[in-house]
């Protein structure tokens, strides 16, 4: 079974298992890198999906990416239609960067 390069879920599958592994963090921030503009994409067709930009602001935030994953988040704010998924990955966003805020 081949498995579709340009799914962002599946690198940040992918990117979530290197934070696991020893040594794992290059690849994982390199993991994410590739899922980010995947999600970038569908954003342009889809910008005001809760769940398509807290994934993309979670992204950011594993790669390190602080200032990019705080505006991420700041635009998911602003929505109306928030899903609970959203609201959990909000909740993670700000555990990752420690900012000790909540949604």
């Amino acid at each position: 079974m081949d498995l579709n390069p340009t799914f962002y879920q599946y690198w940040a599958n992918l990117g979530d298992a290197y934070r696991w592994v020893p040594d794992g963090a290059d690849k994982a921030r390199e993991a994410f890198a590739r899922a980010v503009p995947l999600v970038q994409n569908l954003l342009k067709r889809s910008s005001s999906d809760p769940d398509l930009q807290t994934q993309l602001a979670l992204y950011l935030a594993k790669q390190g990416e602080r200032a990019s994953a705080e505006k991420a988040l700041r635009q998911w704010e602003t929505f109306q239609n928030k899903s609970p998924a959203s609201h959990f990955r909000a909740l993670l966003i700000h555990e990752i960067l420690g900012d000790g805020r909540r949604p």
